[in-house]
């Protein structure tokens, strides 16, 4: 989103400043990413950014930007092991803390100025505006990033006109638990996770057979198209913060009976809390994990 900053001149004036330029980096190999611009997230995570006109982040830690980067050195006819590697994307981590501008990134769903703006996940990088009554395809949203996982699936395109009743013979509620859903669904769709967002938790209840993991399955391809699918319920916080992070709908199947600790979790997931931890190999380094 954009940053707004003042200049020190004989009168303030407020400008816009959308993200940094993008950088065409030498360092100890002659390795160049003007693709992609480096800065931090939200929560202080290099991260590397697309210079396209929809733009996505990656972590400069993630496996597909140390791909690029042995891209990258081999097309520059270096010789490099995975040490090399490490250190040219630790150079880059560097290089985005120096920077120290902060870009808020967001996954499937994002803010949008009377609306909100929704990832489809295609190859194209395709954005949907949503706003009260209508929507919009967008090919050129440059202020607005994204993220994706490996899992990540493209959703579909929405339909120009309203046909809610194809859904309806699929889920087995009444009347009134169906109308509930349906705003849940709407819910998902336009609020993306930030800190001033709650999310309700939808629970199913059923006896064997009675279609609630069809439910599930039919909820994550209209809200957020997936490979994982249904998964347990991880065992400690850290996980079900990790897994919380790479979607924006978690589905958690089975579950018998909740302990007080993982009660606790989902709350804390539900109004958006946050855990911290030591960054690795440092001793006094700080890594914010949202629990949204």
């Amino acid at each position: 989103m954009l940053e707004k900053s003042v200049l020190s001149t004989e009168e303030n004036i407020e400008v816009e400043n959308p993200l940094p330029p993008p950088l065409g980096l030498a360092i100890k190999a002659p390795l160049q990413i003007s693709e992609f611009t480096l800065a931090l997230n939200q929560f202080g995570l290099p991260i590397a950014i697309s210079n396209d006109d929809n733009p996505l982040a990656e972590p400069i830690r993630s496996r597909k930007v140390r791909r690029i980067i042995r891209a990258r050195l081999r097309k520059a006819g270096v010789k490099f092991n995975d040490r090399a590697v490490d250190e040219t994307g630790e150079e880059f981590c560097a290089i985005a803390e120096a920077r120290a501008q902060r870009i808020e990134v967001f996954h499937r769903v994002a803010r949008a100025e009377g609306g909100a703006k929704i990832d489809i996940g295609d190859e194209e990088n395709t954005r949907v505006l949503v706003k009260p009554g209508a929507w919009s395809l967008l090919k050129k949203d440059s202020f607005t990033v994204f993220s994706r996982n490996e899992a990540t699936l493209p959703m579909a395109i929405p339909a120009t006109l309203s046909a809610l009743e194809l859904l309806r013979p699929y889920i087995n509620l009444d009347d009134e638990q169906y109308s509930i859903l349906l705003a849940w669904i709407t819910y998902l769709l336009v609020h993306p996770k930030c800190s001033s967002t709650k999310y309700p938790i939808l629970v199913l209840l059923g006896e064997q057979g009675s279609g609630k993991s069809l439910v599930c399955l039919l909820l994550q391809r209209i809200i957020d198209p997936s490979t994982i699918g249904l998964q347990p319920l991880p065992k400690n916080t850290k996980d079900i913060a990790i897994v919380l992070n790479n979607s924006h709908l978690a589905l958690f199947d089975n579950i018998r009976f909740i302990t007080p600790e993982r009660s606790d979790d989902l709350c804390r997931a539900s109004s958006g809390s946050v855990i911290t931890g030591r960054t690795l190999y440092t001793d006094a380094g700080i890594t914010i994990l949202p629990m949204h």
